[in-house]
């Protein structure tokens, strides 16, 4: 070791001392340097151990990112146009499903619709009902009309109006003459449907 004699005789015993220290320590620096390299080369591992220091590419990362004909957008729209195929193609075969279950129920319908008014009485067609609604109607406009308000049901109504002014707020204490009321008019319900039968 020439520098260790060199640095005995210039800087003496002290400044030998120091300088076998450093050596020893950029040696030890160095050597596990050297394993972390040799192991992350092994594992082909990369290691950031210091986020501040510049990362660098291999030249053969960065010629063949030049030289790739796809980038990640054509990748991503190619992808998506992928997507959007798969897409359509399924809201198709929905929509030729949905027609096909559309028409065989239509289908059915129409069928059942077709064996319900073959299986129906004659009476019972829809031009016979017709022409029984319009002679009801008929019956009923030519009918005598309720001009005057029975003289009982008056009666009842107006005991009904004075109860409830009388009772304001407990509309319970006139349950007789709501009762009372409720009575007259069925009976004027059911004179009025005898007249018009």
């Amino acid at each position: 070791m020439p520098w260790l004699s060199a640095a005995y005789s210039t800087y003496g015993r002290g400044a030998l001392d120091f300088e076998i220290q450093s050596q020893s320590q950029q040696t030890a620096a160095n050597m596990g340097q050297t394993q972390s390299m040799e192991h992350a080369q092994a594992h082909k591992e990369v290691v950031i151990v210091n986020s501040q220091v510049p990362v660098r590419f291999s030249n053969s990362l960065v010629n063949h990112l030049e030289t790739s004909k796809e980038s990640n957008t054509t990748r991503s729209a190619s992808l998506e146009q992928h997507i959007q195929e798969r897409v359509q193609s399924e809201l198709e075969r929905l929509r030729e499903r949905e027609a096909e279950v559309l028409e065989r129920v239509t289908a059915e319908l129409t069928q059942k619709n077709i064996e319900t008014e073959k299986s129906q009485d004659a009476g019972l067609s829809s031009v016979i009902v017709e022409s029984d609604i319009e002679a009801l109607r008929k019956k009923f406009q030519s009918g005598p009309k309720l001009k005057e308000v029975d003289a009982n049901a008056k009666a009842a109504r107006e005991a009904v109006v004075a109860c409830f002014k009388a009772h304001e707020g407990r509309s319970l204490d006139c349950w007789s003459e709501v009762e009372a009321f409720k009575s007259e008019v069925k009976r004027l319900e059911t004179e009025f449907v005898a007249s018009n039968q």
